[in-house]
């Protein structure tokens, strides 16, 4: 994804984040340009542009510069990171068991009702939303990403090789797909990471063989919004949250339903109001 600053000078040092080697995982989505130090230019170079990762390889090639930098931006991901950690967390809570400290014997407890976790996860992702209604493409990959995890690094690899902008834009659009299942209702997560692996895998142009989704017509239509969402600029302007309104498919009108819900209950009080573009983001206006 493109980035406005590929270089920054020697008294950027103050404002950027250190991003220490240690913490660096392949294959795991940069959401700021990433940058080097060059004792000798004494520069800042960018090496990675925001949506791109690491392989291990890559990892080792930039061992020698002890420490690589990244954009306070990071700051401003931040929450809809913690957001994915969150609705994760929620999704988890299906599968969990505890131990009875009283008996000594395990004890299954029984997950919360589906209607629970949903309402659970639209507290979550409600005010993702923000206060006018809108959310921008690349911040709900970085939930997406905390919230799944990795994509399979075959398919990321091999994406990326081919063409990097229909990478990015599988990227946002498999991502996208979950966003809108989750207001569905849909809480497998293990379902959820497979949805997003397949989008992916189908704006890339790739085959995947992972779990069976479904025939179900909801399915298709879910499917259908996904792929025939249209990111103008590259994903990169905002998506309302009233645009639905005016699909009259089944699945569409009781998505409008719930983002209804959304723009009622949660937006008025959001305080999520990031932008890519702008002075706090990677992107320049114009």
């Amino acid at each position: 994804m493109d980035f406005t600053h590929r270089k920054l000078p020697r008294t950027a040092a103050a404002e950027l984040r250190r991003l220490n080697l240690g913490e660096l995982q392949p294959f795991a989505l940069m959401f700021s340009p990433v940058y080097v130090f060059l004792k000798r230019n004494e520069k800042f170079i960018g090496i990675k542009s925001p949506l791109d990762f690491f392989v291990e390889s890559e990892i080792e090639k930039v061992r020698p510069y002890g420490t690589l930098f990244v954009l306070p931006f990071v700051d401003q991901v931040a929450p809809y990171r913690e957001a994915g950690r969150r609705a994760r967390k929620i999704l988890s809570a299906r599968d969990m068991q505890s131990n009875s400290e009283e008996t000594g014997y395990p004890e299954v407890k029984l997950p919360p009702p589906p209607w629970e976790i949903s309402d659970a996860i639209l507290q979550v992702v409600g005010p993702l939303w923000g206060r006018e209604g809108k959310i921008e493409p690349f911040f709900v990959t970085a939930f997406v990403q905390d919230l799944c995890g990795s994509l399979p690094s075959e398919l990321l690899l091999q994406s990326r090789e081919n063409d990097i902008g229909r990478h990015e834009k599988a990227l946002i659009r498999a991502s996208w797909a979950v966003f809108l299942a989750l207001h569905l209702g849909q809480c497998d997560l293990a379902w959820l990471v497979h949805l997003r692996a397949r989008v992916f895998a189908e704006t890339s142009g790739l085959q995947h063989t992972g779990r069976f989704l479904g025939n179900g017509s909801d399915i298709t239509e879910l499917l259908r919004l996904a792929q025939s969402a249209l990111f103008d600029d590259e994903g990169l302007q905002p998506l309302s949250a009233s645009a639905f309104q005016f699909e009259d498919a089944r699945v569409s009108m009781k998505l409008y339903s719930r983002l209804e819900r959304v723009l009622k209950e949660f937006t008025p009080r959001s305080n999520y109001n990031e932008s890519i573009r702008g002075q706090k983001g990677f992107l320049a206006y114009g």
